[in-house]
């Protein structure tokens, strides 16, 4: 919070050890351990080594200047120097009074002169300092005054006991109701119908949570009635992430330079590659500048810097048998001084921690403790998630709602929404995250293969008959150049004398968190519930559809028809189907459709997962089509009972995104689960794939090995006691020794040694 401690008193007199007994050296800006770093111990004539005052120029501009930018953050700062004369306070005034901190003293003068002595002639000999100097310096406390005068003195009890313990709450028992307002950004008009139907009146405290400003087209009207409720005893507005910039607008401070913060926010909501693009095209959107400031040019400037300077962190109160913690942005625990102004108004976390940050709450507080907060809701979370926590985000500047509570002294909550009808549609296109991309099913088919040709990020292969596969390049899949070309473009076959699909295999789909659409915040907004989940295996995908040509059979797997994985898929086809096979030909020949098989051979084709047998499971039935549509799972489940193929596992299907999500949530932490992973699929047929935590920890053992068994060097750096383990096997063996074992073996010593029961 912003708050800033100045230790005053003489060198010896237990300043640093105050720092060090009470753990605040993280806090502490230290201006002899500045000294040091710019210079060493410099040897004295006395002989002796001491710390060199000679840089102390640069000592405090540097000091200064990390002092500034823990205050832009709001962060509890200590200095750690001698103060010995007032003036060398007042240097901390002007930043003090440009981000509102509030200013202490930590006495430590009161030690005598004696004892000064004593306590310096034990200390290292380079931190002491001369006996005349603690002589004049001493002298020069006791006839100071002016300090008194000009600041708050407290003790270094006073000090720990503020630092340390949690804030203590106001008493909000006078009032007959608390009522919280969520964001505003810029639209009045539910703020307006609010208060015709419920005027404001002396008996109630009104706390508005902050962003007031942004995106919306009623700017100017939420700052005026602002402007004539601010200075009222019984409102609290407390202070947003986007108040950043009608602060910089009031004091007339460049609005063109964008904040670390700021870019790391808009990484979070838009995805770091558009937002990387966007700085190298100086295009970063500032939408104050773009669309806000237009519409306060008439607001008197003097009149927004002290609506600023009246904006608070937080309300922190208890009110009947409850205490509320009401900021920006949420926070995980109670508060206390510790905690930055930042976090608080950012909330601790991004966008997507909201879920964990709920949970740390709940963990964290007692059960009458409250949270309520706005700032971020990616997943469409309701105002009450439980009797603990409220949120009052709704993108109120997108058209949805305001979002009011009403908090009565006997606790009961009521809560409101109020739809904004006023808002700029076009605007929610430049800053709202990017949802799924739908494939057009209007664009003619001799158009699509127009494109599949010219693609610099699709390779093509021609086959017997004239089939062409196409398929993305390697360069696509590291560049992410990802389309509805270059994900169509994924085992597609077609007749290259037709122009007709012959055979297909899914379009490229994305693992959870891998794309813009397959982020949470996304996923939360996109998926249409129920959603289900389905077992993923671990083999390869192969293809089956008919070949009009030869009249047979065309299998294939990736994008060929031909070579040894293929040549797998002819082979298991076979031994499975025995006599079933004339049927399923004609089937797929009758239906122009591929059925889609994970191909499963640990013996031939040895993956992450063992399997006690070769097998081939039944994905899906997929029609010979550019637009992708496949069997419903009933309809999948009827063919493969026909025709006596194991078909794909259904294991879970989920009603909400809460559901979902708690789910994931289980599953990152847990190796419990000892397959791939899952393929989750929504009512419209979107799909995206989540590997286990048991997967990808030997997914990255098999990265280790296959360095080590090439004699490279590895690189990967090891997170957990498990990857050193797994480590510590493959170096008992020669590279050669690792290219005759499969990742399989490898597991199968670790679980022998390391987890006898599992």
């Amino acid at each position: 919070m912003r708050n800033l401690f100045l230790l005053r008193g003489c060198p010896a007199s237990g300043k640093s050890t105050f720092i060090k007994q009470n753990g605040l050296e993280p806090y502490t800006l230290s201006a002899d351990n500045i000294r040091t770093m710019y210079q060493s111990p410099k040897l004295g004539i006395d002989g002796k080594m001491g710390i060199t005052q000679s840089n102390d120029g640069e000592v405090w501009e540097l000091l200064m200047y990390l002092l500034e930018n823990r205050m832009k953050k709001g962060e509890l700062i200590i200095i750690d120097a001698t103060h010995y004369k007032s003036e060398l306070l007042n240097r901390y005034k002007s930043f003090c009074s440009k981000y509102r901190y509030r200013a202490y003293v930590i006495d430590f003068t009161g030690v005598e002169l004696d004892e000064l002595i004593r306590r310096n002639n034990a200390r290292d000999e380079y931190k002491q300092v001369p006996e005349e100097v603690l002589h004049k310096m001493f002298e020069t406390f006791k006839v100071d005054t002016e300090v008194s005068k000009r600041f708050n003195i407290i003790t270094p009890d006073e000090a720990v006991s503020m630092i340390k313990n949690k804030c203590e709450p106001f008493d909000f028992n006078q009032y007959d109701k608390v009522i919280v307002f969520g964001d505003i950004h810029g639209c009045y008009a539910p703020v307006k119908q609010y208060f015709d139907n419920n005027p404001m009146v002396d008996n109630n405290f009104y706390i508005f949570t902050g962003d007031y400003i942004d995106r919306g087209i009623q700017n100017k009207e939420v700052l005026q009635f602002l402007l004539t409720i601010y200075k009222n005893k019984n409102v609290l507005l407390l202070e947003g992430n986007h108040e950043i910039w009608l602060r910089k607008y009031a004091h007339e401070e460049d609005m063109n330079i964008i904040p670390r913060d700021d870019i790391e926010v808009l990484k979070q909501y838009m995805g770091i590659k558009k937002v990387k693009a966007m700085l190298n095209s100086r295009k970063i959107p500032n939408i104050f500048l773009q669309h806000t400031r237009v519409q306060l040019e008439d607001l008197d400037k003097k009149g927004l810097r002290q609506l600023c300077d009246k904006l608070g962190q937080m309300a922190y109160f208890n009110f009947g048998d409850k205490t509320y913690l009401v900021c920006h942005g949420g926070i995980p625990v109670l508060p206390s001084l510790t905690i930055s102004t930042q976090e608080i108004i950012r909330g601790v976390g991004k966008y997507e921690n909201i879920p964990d940050l709920y949970e740390s709450w709940c963990k964290n507080t007692d059960e009458n403790d409250v949270l309520i907060h706005a700032h971020r809701n990616i997943f469409d979370i309701p105002i009450e998630y439980n009797s603990k926590i409220y949120n009052l985000c709704d993108e109120i500047e997108y058209g949805k709602n305001l979002r009011v509570i009403e908090i009565n002294k006997d606790n009961s909550v009521k809560p409101i929404l109020i739809k904004n009808e006023i808002y700029n549609q076009d605007l929610s296109k430049d800053f709202k995250p990017n949802g799924k991309t739908e494939f057009d099913s209007q664009v003619k088919d001799e158009d699509i293969i127009k494109e599949l040709e010219q693609s610099k990020f699709v390779q093509i292969k021609t086959f017997d008959n004239n089939i062409k596969s196409y398929n993305f390049t390697r360069e696509a899949f590291k560049k992410d150049k990802w389309n509805h070309i270059t994900c169509t473009a994924r085992g597609l076959f077609v007749d290259g004398n037709t122009n007709k699909v012959i055979m297909r295999s899914y379009n490229k789909f994305f693992n959870w968190g891998q794309v813009e659409a397959t982020k949470s915040h996304s996923l939360a907004k996109t998926l249409v519930f129920p959603v289900k989940a389905y077992r993923k295996e671990n083999g390869f995908l192969g293809m089956v559809s008919y070949n009009p040509y030869t009249e047979d059979f065309l299998i294939g797997s990736k994008s060929t028809i031909k070579g040894e994985y293929a040549d797998m898929v002819r082979t298991q086809l076979y031994n499975t189907l025995g006599d079933k096979l004339n049927d399923l030909k004609q089937y797929v020949k009758s239906n122009n459709c591929t059925m889609v098989f994970e191909v499963i051979d640990n013996d031939n084709d040895p993956h992450i997962i063992k399997y006690s047998k070769p097998k081939m499971v039944l994905l899906d039935v997929i029609k010979n089509q550019f637009e992708f549509q496949k069997l419903s799972y009933d309809e999948l489940c009827i063919v493969a009972q026909k025709f006596s193929l194991e078909v794909k596992q259904l294991e879970y299907t989920f009603n909400s995104w809460q559901e979902l999500y708690d789910f994931k949530h289980k599953q990152d932490v847990s190796y419990d689960v000892r397959y791939e992973g899952w393929v989750f699929e929504d009512q419209n047929g979107f799909m995206t794939k989540y590997k286990t935590r048991f997967y990808n920890f030997w997914k990255f053992i098999r990265g280790v090995k296959q360095s080590l068994q090439g004699r490279h060097e590895v690189r990967k750096s090891f997170q957990t006691k498990e990857e050193v383990q797994a480590y510590n096997i493959l170096k008992r063996f020669t590279p050669e020794e690792l290219q005759a074992m499969s990742i399989l073996d490898i597991e199968d010593i670790f679980y022998n040694e390391y987890n006898p029961e599992g």
